[in-house]
């Protein structure tokens, strides 16, 4: 019987481990989600289509492409229902457990840790289940948009083990050294293309041959093979990297503009934020974790808190660089965990706290505390084998309950305002929950907002969110007209603005005073097209032309999305909106001139949109045929 369930047992504790998140799969799409999975809404699921979404969203550098397919695949089989994204994460989150277990095996053999092949199967699958279970994945597996760290996790995985298998074989042929390089690089080139996280593959790999090395005789760097790969797989891209960062140094830093830090402070708080995650992981505190930390303090060179952890830093790699051949699980621990945060916990200007920047990085410490484990086992033989699930089972009942409070949009909510009260995002998220609702609390919160924000031009459209729960909610609209005119572009103020305008033309904001919420849109059109911002003057006639649908004036919504249009020369939103309104309506020549548009457009800039241009073309076809038959004498 045992022989029999040897093989099933990952499989089995795999699905064990899933079942912890289940709860959150009824939750809602949250933050960044809104703007990146209505992305994928195109038509039938064709080659077109696909070409055009896998380039269509334009976040990170490489555009995600084989993320956005993977979105473009829920869409095609349960449109927007989050469930089926949160499913489809789960899953590859199961696989990726799976690929744990696996590297766990062939790191074990490569560190020559656990002799025994018994023993290297129960560290792993230790490791596989601490990483699985820990309730800091929460964030990355219920939260969809984070399917791009998680594919990009997958196929790294993929990669390092097929680098590592080949160094545990032995054989450092050509031929064996061909296969593993194929699969090394296919399985990069996919990490690349779901997040640009996948350039960490080379320096996780270096990782893994340093300590491979370090426990090895010289001899087997003689090989030919192997010092190609060394050079071709792991020197030359990290090589390649310094020398973009050094030669073009603003591809970087001009990212700064935009934050209220520099670089300078942005590394001193990495230190601590570093130290942070790993007491997260250690020690596993619901109310200190969270999908909004922006809470976490700054540090400048003056914070002796910030010096004493790159100081820890410092004693933590040349602890594990020393103790390398004594201790190569405390050194993997610590050089793992620092270079799969090489990218988003250093010099990138990007925002300082996210739970999801360690999917990948927690794969160090979940090997480390199974190897102690396992130790430790050995040395107090008088403790029972069963009670060494008891770790797990306690992980299993926290990420139980994280998983549940991401089960609802109102709990999810409340819960991250309770937890951080002084995150901007959980007191901004809050305040629109009471708006929305109308629940007590909210005119207090709306007013602790503005005084954190005082003088943003967003923060007066508040009490115009109100006005969907509160007709006739008092709004100062000249004020915001005053800011809109004066002040500089405030990003927020028009993401608020279209949000509600949104609202409005789908029916849950009838509140809204349409008119007044119009003139700020126009006014917003008329400084983005002075500014020459096609794409946001696009936007702003956009929303102007659904609020004008929304009020009935098909006329205007037409004049506004010619000049939405007309704002973006490579636009099509606006002239597929316009094609369809005016199909719907009746009117086949105005509907055929905005498709003519569309395809000069198409030919002229090369977009990939023939698909959606045939749809529309053949509703106009067969109208017209139908009018035809209509009109034909019988």
């Amino acid at each position: 019987m045992r022989r029999l369930l040897a093989p099933l047992l990952p499989l089995l504790l795999i699905l064990a481990c899933l079942a912890a998140f289940l709860p959150g799969l009824d939750g809602p799409f949250l933050h960044d989600d809104y703007a990146n999975i209505p992305q994928v809404r195109v038509g039938p699921a064709t080659l077109d289509a696909a070409l055009d979404v896998a380039v269509r969203n334009e976040s990170g550098l490489l555009r995600r492409p084989l993320s956005n397919l993977s979105f473009a695949a829920n869409y095609w089989t349960g449109g927007l229902d989050p469930w089926g994204y949160k499913l489809t994460n789960l899953v590859i989150h199961g696989l990726c457990g799976w690929l744990v277990f696996l590297l766990a095996l062939e790191v074990l053999a490569l560190l020559r840790v656990e002799s025994t092949p018994a023993g290297r199967r129960g560290v792993a699958l230790g490791a596989a289940a601490l990483w699985l279970l820990h309730p800091l994945q929460v964030s990355t597996v219920l939260y969809v948009v984070q399917r791009m760290a998680q594919l990009s996790a997958l196929f790294t995985f993929a990669a390092l083990w097929c680098l590592a298998r080949w160094l545990n074989s032995g054989d450092f042929s050509w031929r064996r050294a061909g296969l593993a390089a194929s699969g090394y690089v296919a399985f990069t080139t996919l990490a690349l293309a779901s997040k640009e996280n996948g350039a960490l593959v080379p320096l996780l790999g270096a990782v893994l041959i340093f300590l491979w090395w370090a426990r090895r005789p010289p001899e087997p760097l003689a090989a030919p093979a192997l010092r190609a790969f060394l050079w071709a797989g792991v020197l030359a891209p990290l090589l390649a990297g310094a020398a973009i960062l050094a030669l073009f140094p603003d591809f970087v830093l001009g990212g700064y503009v935009a934050r209220a830090f520099g670089p300078g402070e942005r590394l001193l708080t990495q230190a601590t934020v570093l130290w942070f995650y790993l007491r997260l992981f250690f020690v596993p505190y619901l109310p200190w974790m969270g999908l909004y930390l922006d809470d976490y303090p700054v540090h400048g060179p003056a914070d002796i808190t910030a010096w004493l952890a790159v100081a820890a830093w410092g004693i933590a790699v040349g602890v594990a660089l020393w103790q390398r051949k004594q201790r190569p699980v405390l050194a993997f621990t610590v050089l793992w965990f620092l270079a799969a945060h090489a990218l988003e916990s250093t010099l990138l200007p990007l925002e300082m706290v996210y739970e999801h920047r360690n999917y990948l990085a927690l794969f160090g410490p979940a090997l480390g505390v199974s190897v102690a484990a396992a130790w430790l086992a050995r040395r107090a033989a008088f403790i029972p084998r069963p009670a060494w699930a008891i770790p797990l089972l306690a992980l299993f009942g926290l990420t139980l309950h994280r998983a549940h409070t991401w089960s609802s949009a109102d709990l999810f909510t409340v819960t991250e305002y309770r937890h951080h009260p002084d995150s901007f995002r959980a007191l901004l998220g809050e305040a629109s929950r009471r708006i929305s609702i109308g629940a007590p609390g909210a005119d207090e919160l709306t007013e602790r907002i503005k005084r954190l924000r005082q003088g943003q031009t967003w923060t007066l459209l508040l009490d115009a969110a109100k006005q969907c729960t509160r007709p006739g909610h008092p709004v100062d609209w000249a004020a915001i007209a005053a800011d809109m005119r004066t002040k500089p572009d405030d990003e927020r103020a028009a993401d608020y603005l279209r949000f509600m305008t949104a609202e409005y033309s789908t029916g849950r904001c009838d509140g809204l005073e349409a008119d007044q919420a119009g003139k700020l849109l126009e006014l917003g059109y008329l400084k983005a097209r002075i500014a020459g911002d096609g794409q946001l003057a696009e936007r702003y006639g956009l929303y102007r032309a659904y609020v004008a649908r929304r009020q009935g004036n098909e006329p205007l919504a037409a004049t506004w999305y010619r000049r939405a249009a007309t704002a973006n020369p490579r636009g099509i939103e606006a002239l597929f909106d316009l094609a369809y309104m005016e199909l719907n309506a009746g009117r086949m020549e105005q509907a055929a001139a905005a498709v003519s548009e569309l395809e000069r457009r198409a030919a002229v800039h090369g977009l990939p949109i023939g698909y959606r241009i045939a749809e529309i073309k053949g509703f106009i076809a067969t109208e017209r045929r139908n009018r035809a038959a209509a009109a034909a004498p019988r």
